[in-house]
């Protein structure tokens, strides 16, 4: 089993890496047979040439890279681990930020094997003056996620 210290390391990665929209880094720590759920409850996503579509495709939705800062610290229990985290997409139209929660669990080789974000509208809230931009943010990104997964 992977270490507490790798866990956290890699959920640690995966949020780095969306502030330079690194399609390869964050698919790279997922197992090839990897499952994303995100938000949970609404598309999953199977495999890792899914998963670079998926994660290429929010980057081309959101206009780019962002960030994604850990709210705290990752959990970690056995094979998973856990955290808080802001999303604050400032290139997007209209701008946004989501609060999420994203639990992984890994497998023996430390790779992920399922990745499960509890978000939804209303954990969406706008970056702009005029405060109905997020509920039209939460609405195309809803819009967006049915085109995925399965």
């Amino acid at each position: 089993m992977p270490t507490p210290e790798h866990m956290r390391d890699a959920e640690l990665k995966y949020f780095a890496s969306f502030a330079t929209a690194d399609v390869e880094a964050i698919v790279g720590l997922f197992a090839e047979d990897a499952v994303v759920e995100d938000s949970i409850g609404g598309a999953r996503m199977e495999g890792a040439a899914t998963l670079r579509a998926f994660f290429g495709g929010g980057f081309e939705y959101v206009g780019g890279g962002y960030s994604f800062a850990p709210e705290g610290s990752v959990r970690v229990a056995g094979n998973h681990a856990a955290c808080a985290a802001i999303a604050t997409c400032d290139k997007a139209d209209p701008p946004f930020r989501l609060d999420t929660l994203d639990v992984m669990t890994f497998n023996e080789a430390g790779k992920i094997i399922v990745m499960k974000a509890y978000w939804g509208p209303t954990n969406m809230q706008s970056l702009s003056s005029d405060a109905s931009d997020g509920a039209t943010a939460a609405g195309r990104a809803m819009d967006f996620l049915k085109t995925l997964g399965t």
